[in-house]
């Protein structure tokens, strides 16, 4: 995310928040009260927050539509698969 710093960052890891989705998810006033946190960084970190959500999820679909045109009774896939022969 641009326009954060690493202190940035570790003040929300103090907080309790380690990963993108945890502080996408919670109230902009609930990051408010991180110290040293203000109104401005934290919408600025939820709008980011979400992007990147909205971009993952993008990501995922299209990889399981790829999933989904793979011929998965393939000779070479049915040994990868658990409880199949080898």
């Amino acid at each position: 995310m641009s326009g954060l710093t690493k202190r940035d960052i570790q003040l929300f890891v103090d907080g309790g928040f380690h990963t993108v989705e945890a502080v996408a998810y919670t109230p902009k006033m609930v990051l408010e009260r991180i110290k040293g946190i203000s109104e401005q960084k934290a919408s600025k970190v939820l709008i980011e927050g979400w992007c990147m959500l909205v971009e993952w999820l993008r990501i995922h679909i299209d990889f399981i539509q790829h999933l989904n045109s793979y011929p998965w009774d393939s000779q070479p896939l049915q040994r990868c698969m658990p409880g199949e022969a080898s």
